[in-house]
């Protein structure tokens, strides 16, 4: 996104250091207007320091060329001076400046847009000074250098390794687990399908987290992913909370006197509970926002953090903990 301030139109929204920005244009412009005269045959000044980049150019009777191209750090406006000076009694000028740290001022925040934006080149004032009329004939284009943005780091193979290892490790005892409580009930009344499902929600999207960066070139196919994933992380968070409703009524239970019964609730209750709150929290938010799954900035298959839309996983996982903490 580049920065241009005219005169004419303003961009940024006038708050905060927006009205010293804007202030400090303005009083720029009448300097740099200063060093204009009309009367001298086409000029062309530059100034350069570390503060200040000035290009004026100016055109009036018997100039040789009317097409003219200012240029400051890189930047350049094309303008056709002499057709705005046929409607400027024989004379117009134009000015291209930058003022160092301006983006400071002026800064992407003061953007109205939809989407993100990110200031990407310096603040560019450009004006026509003591030129009455600006009724251009023909287009005034710019050519605008944006500023070189570093390289991400390259990928570090031993960290990577290392995150697949502790992932496959944690498989491994998610496994175990999973087989635990299928085949050793020792006691036909503990229900076990909260921790049971627990462990399956939690080793699937541990397995997801193994792939979901090698399907960001498809999109369909990343869409699925992240919204796989979200379905388990959600899931797993529901039945660790099913699990606690599960031990907290067992150890009410074992405050009184009385025949020991199966624990907690129906096992097709804790499956409607388990996977039914997931299902439901996905399909509305791929209802609301549908591209809000797919690859992110990060180049993995996730939730996209645009209008906000990480907060179909984080809002989830706040009420359930919340609640958790309020009633246990």
């Amino acid at each position: 996104m580049s920065g241009i301030h005219s005169k004419s139109s303003k961009t940024v929204i006038n708050d905060g250091d927006a009205d010293t920005g804007n202030v400090m244009l303005d009083i720029s412009e009448g300097l740099a207007s200063s060093l204009v005269d009309p009367s001298k045959t086409g000029t062309n000044k530059t100034i350069n320091t570390p503060a200040v980049e000035l290009n004026i150019q100016t055109f009036s009777p018997g100039s040789s060329n009317g097409s003219n191209v200012l240029s400051v750090r890189g930047i350049n406006m094309a303008v056709n001076l002499e057709a705005l000076a046929k409607d400027n009694n024989g004379s117009a000028a134009a000015a291209v400046l930058i003022l160092s740290g301006m983006e400071g001022l002026l800064s992407d925040r003061f953007f109205k847009t939809e989407n993100q934006t990110v200031m990407n080149s310096d603040i560019i004032t450009a004006f026509l000074p003591k030129t009455n009329h600006s009724n251009f004939s023909q287009p005034v284009n710019f050519t605008i250098q944006h500023k070189k943005i570093g390289d991400p780091p390259p990928p570090n193979p031993f960290l990577e390794w290392l995150n697949r290892v502790g992932v496959i490790i944690g498989l491994f005892f998610f496994a175990l687990a999973i087989l635990t409580f299928l085949l050793c009930s020792f006691n036909a009344k503990i229900n076990n399908t909260a921790r049971l499902h627990l462990c399956i929600t939690l080793a699937l999207s541990h397995l997801l987290l193994l792939w979901n960066d090698r399907y960001t070139e498809n999109k369909v196919a990343c869409k699925v992913m992240a919204g796989l994933l979200h379905f388990l992380i959600v899931a797993s968070f529901w039945w660790m909370f099913l699990e606690a409703m599960q031990l907290f009524t067992l150890v009410r239970r074992l405050s009184k006197v009385q025949v020991i019964q199966k624990d907690g609730l129906p096992t097709p209750v804790l499956y409607l509970i388990g996977y039914g709150a997931p299902f439901v929290t996905v399909g509305v938010s791929a209802l609301v926002f549908s591209d809000g799954y797919g690859a992110t900035d990060a180049e993995v298959c996730w939730l996209t953090t645009e209008r906000s839309f990480n907060w179909a996983l984080t809002g989830p996982v706040i009420a359930l903990l919340g609640v958790s903490i309020l009633l246990y």
